[in-house]
């Protein structure tokens, strides 16, 4: 993956991922302000939030699987001279 599409790649995964934890936070309160009257409701609305927390999660792992790709591929790439070089070692006689 080309490094411009990884960056605008993992930046739309957390960008997602800050939205979904904003929301997922906005509900979490809800749950508490709700806790003063009602605990049984307060569960209720509270059990709102894991899917969206575990949404975030994907994208995280989305954007690390992302990361590490781009990382191992930067390091199979060859290196001028090395062994894994298409075109040899440096010192092959061609």
């Amino acid at each position: 993956m080309k490094p411009h599409v990884a960056d605008a790649a993992i930046t739309a995964c957390l960008t997602g991922m800050a939205k979904l934890i904003r929301q997922a936070d906005r509900i979490a309160r809800r749950s508490v302000e709700a806790a003063a009257n009602d605990s049984q409701k307060a569960v209720t609305v509270a059990l709102d939030v894991e899917p969206l927390l575990n949404e975030a999660d994907v994208l995280l792992t989305a954007a690390t699987i992302i990361l590490r790709q781009c990382k191992e591929a930067d390091q199979a790439a060859p290196k001028r001279g090395s062994w894994n070089d298409p075109k040899g070692p440096i010192f092959a006689t061609r």
